[in-house]
Formats: structure tokens, sequence, C-alpha cells
């Protein structure tokens, strides 16, 4: 999991490179709102587990 984080950051420049080369803002915001879409489904899957997880513990009780 984490080469896929680390993957997952990679597409996205450091503070020093856009210092040093600069950035083209329809690029970057194109990559940004690809990340919140991901980030959002990511939240969505973790709720369906927690949910799950809930159901599990009241079924144990």
């Amino acid at each position: 999991m984490f080469w896929v984080g680390l993957l997952w950051i990679m597409q996205i420049p450091s503070a020093r490179e856009v210092l040093e080369n600069g950035l083209d803002l329809g690029e970057m915001q194109g990559k940004l709102l690809l990340k919140v879409e991901e980030l959002t489904l990511y939240v969505i899957e973790l709720e369906k587990q927690i949910k799950v997880l809930q159901q599990l513990n009241i079924k144990g009780n």
C-alpha cells in the first residue's frame, strides 16, 4: 500500500519543483480535482467498512 500512496503523491509536483519550474494552473487544477475525487471515493469506501464493522460489533454483543 505504501508504494501506491507514493505513486499517488508523485503525480503532484513538490513545492521545490513549483518554485524552480513554475506550474501550469490548468494542469494543476485538473490534477487536484482528480485527487479530490479519489479521496472522496476512498472516504465512501471507508464509511462502508465502518458500517460493516459496527454491525458486526452489535451482533457480537
